[in-house]
């Protein structure tokens, strides 16, 4: 019997109708990291503004282009200051 891994399932099934918007996200979050060297969904909430990010935007970082930095505390104001995941792109 195949193991389920429910987070990876739903975060596809939140990705699904939402393929352009993952596709922006992902190439500014590209361009953000080759100019500043890392990444954070804070940074493309800044450089996007008019993007709604949903249960969709998980998925941004799940791309080959990207690998994990680090951690460092969030600036968005809906975050109340927790940790969140830096990303750079891979060599």
């Amino acid at each position: 019997m195949a193991q389920l891994n429910f987070k990876e399932n739903g975060m596809a099934f939140a990705a699904q109708s939402h393929e352009l918007e993952l596709m922006a996200c992902r190439d500014m979050a590209e361009k953000i990291a080759a100019q500043k060297g890392s990444v954070t969904i804070d940074d493309l909430r800044l450089w996007m503004p008019k993007m709604e990010f949903g249960n969709w935007a998980g998925s941004i970082f799940k791309d080959p282009r990207f690998v994990p930095k680090g951690f460092v505390p969030a600036t968005h104001t809906e975050s109340h200051g927790r940790i969140i995941r830096e990303w750079t792109l891979k060599k």
